[in-house]
């Protein structure tokens, strides 16, 4: 919620930040921006991941909230961060879906593993 409040978002500090760079929106806080996007920083509300399948809509989510929480520790050091320039496309693109394979495909199978073995009830 912390980058969400701040005028300049989610600022490409770190790799995980870079796979957002091309296909992420800002929305203030009126519901979801129809714009066709992986997730969306609603400003002073949430995040919002989408995706063809629950696996990757939940690792969209989860690989979208690490850059935030360290983006967040980086400015609570208070002392100036390194510079911060756009990625290239080149680092872009390496996150586009039509290069590497779907998030989630082999996440989700082990999630759901440890969760079996940590509490199988959930299946009820």
């Amino acid at each position: 919620m912390a980058v969400l409040a701040l005028n300049c978002g989610l600022r490409p500090l770190t790799q995980t930040a870079t796979r957002f760079c091309s296909r992420l929106a800002y929305h203030d806080f009126n519901g979801p921006d129809p714009n066709e996007r992986d997730a969306v920083i609603m400003r002073n509300q949430g995040l919002l991941s989408v995706g063809p399948t629950v696996a990757e809509a939940f690792t969209g989510m989860y690989r979208l909230e690490r850059p935030c929480q360290a983006q967040i520790v980086a400015m609570a050091c208070n002392t100036r961060s390194t510079r911060c320039q756009r990625p290239s496309w080149k680092s872009i693109g390496m996150y586009d879906p039509s290069v590497i394979r779907r998030y989630g495909l082999l996440e989700w199978p082990a999630l759901r593993r440890k969760l079996d073995r940590r509490d199988p009830s959930f299946r009820d």
